[in-house]
């Protein structure tokens, strides 16, 4: 029975060094891929994921040029109690971790419908966020610059839409943590994701995967993903 509580302990005590190193400061944010296919074209995206609520929006300025505005907002709390056993008297322990955070990104580029199905579009994007994570043992906070370049290619007709996007580009993040200080990160990063839509005309449903892939992988505590489930309008 001692080596039994003793397993258990180093298994919950496990459990708790790994979940307390998932408390990120950066979050990437979904694309924003409308599809654009002639002037004067507005889309309009909202939706919510594992991790954040997104809002989006994008304007065909002219049979070439559009402009987008994307705003990201996320937070989550969790607090779990578990068992263990020390010197044969069971003890409760708690944990509590938590992340919010803030971002909004700007982006102006270049679209072209190569016929009636086919499209293609690069933009170049810069964005602002600040974020704060904490857990039992510490709390940390900051804020960042993100300048990108994202290249869009896909299919849609009246019904269904496919679209595969790569965004890629550099982030610098500057912050503090309670028991280490300040500290500054740098990393070039690479973003896929494929985005699916299906609805009729200007209304379809949205639904969008992707995954961050930073160069310097001591960026961020793990790798970092997102589902992203919503409603796109387009008129």
């Amino acid at each position: 029975m001692k080596n039994l509580n003793t397993l258990r302990n180093v298994f919950f005590t496990s459990m708790i060094l790994y979940l307390t190193s998932c408390t990120n400061l950066y979050y990437p944010n979904s694309i924003n891929a409308p599809a654009f296919s002639k002037k004067g074209q507005v889309a309009v995206n909202a939706g919510v994921g594992n991790k954040a609520t997104n809002l989006q929006l994008a304007v065909a300025v002219t049979d070439k040029k559009a402009i987008m505005l994307n705003y990201n907002r996320g937070k989550y709390d969790l607090k779990y109690s578990y068992p263990a056993f020390i010197k044969g008297e069971q003890t409760i322990f708690s944990h509590v971790e938590g992340h919010q955070h803030s971002f909004i990104e700007a982006g102006a580029g270049l679209f072209r419908a190569y016929n009636k199905y086919r499209r293609h579009e690069v933009f170049a994007l810069f964005g602002y966020g600040t974020s704060n994570s904490y857990t039992n043992e510490y709390n940390k906070q900051g804020n960042y610059f993100r300048f990108a370049i994202q290249n869009d290619i896909g299919v849609e007709t009246k019904v269904l839409e496919g679209i595969f996007s790569i965004r890629a580009g550099y982030l610098t993040l500057k912050g503090e943590k309670s028991n280490e200080g300040k500290f500054e990160q740098s990393s070039c990063f690479l973003d896929p994701a494929v985005t699916l839509r299906a609805g009729w005309k200007q209304i379809k449903i949205n639904a969008q995967a992707g995954v961050n892939f930073p160069f310097d992988f001591g960026f961020n505590e793990d790798i970092e993903g997102w589902i992203n489930l919503g409603v796109q309008v387009k008129f």
